[in-house]
């Protein structure tokens, strides 16, 4: 397992994917196999990182729009926020700036 899904897996990242999209990472080793399951799984995973995104704070947005992007579903990362996927990096910072740039390292 490299170490910057390692790092998204156990951390932020983890905690959003489990409450906020009911994703299990347990079993996802990488970036690659994260993107096969939410592949493999798009008609239950994709309306429920729509719905998480309306309801989630301005941190945990773009995160959910870069797991969007590094999944393949970067035209609806780029629709949830408006065609503005990466406008928010600027403003922020700490622990949701760093799991937002691990995510876009990691493709």
């Amino acid at each position: 397992m490299n170490e910057g899904f390692e790092y998204f897996k156990n951390g932020l990242g983890g905690k959003i994917c489990k409450r906020k999209l009911s994703i299990d990472l347990t079993d996802i080793e990488s970036w690659e196999h994260l993107m096969n399951f939410v592949l493999d799984n798009r008609d239950d995973v994709l309306p429920r990182m729509k719905s998480a995104h309306a309801t989630s704070s301005s941190g945990e947005r773009p995160i959910i729009e870069a797991i969007l992007w590094t999944c393949d579903f970067a035209s609806i990362a780029d629709e949830l926020s408006d065609g503005k996927t990466y406008y928010h990096m600027g403003s922020m910072s700490g622990e949701y700036k760093k799991t937002y740039l691990t995510i876009l390292a990691g493709q």
